[in-house]
């Protein structure tokens, strides 16, 4: 069985930056200046979203001085665990809605 996705690596999949960021990584090592030229934004604005990424363990140090690395993700595992989850809400949503109203 496959472990549920943690909430720190759902919000740190959640921003379409931190999603691009990972892509890059996944290419191979780059240092944080490389990874904000690659992905068209400023070392300042990445720096929240690499320690976001970091705490939810999906980059990690690279093996160079100040290198980054995208960490090996089950991107299938965690699509699937995505669907599970929509497939729950929508259900959850679709019994309240059945629910009579007590008014």
């Amino acid at each position: 069985m496959t472990q549920p996705i943690s909430p720190t690596v759902l919000r740190a999949l959640s921003h379409p930056l931190r999603l691009a960021m990972l892509v890059v990584l996944e290419q191979g090592e780059l240092t944080s200046p490389q990874l904000a030229e690659r992905v068209g934004a400023s070392e300042a604005e990445i720096r929240p979203h690499v320690e976001a990424l970091q705490r939810a363990e999906l980059i990690l140090d690279g093996e160079e001085p100040g290198g980054l690395r995208a960490q090996t993700v089950g991107w299938a595992a965690i699509d699937r665990q995505l669907h599970l989850l929509a497939a729950e809400t929508a259900a959850a949503a679709g019994a309240d809605r059945q629910q009579p109203s007590d008014t």
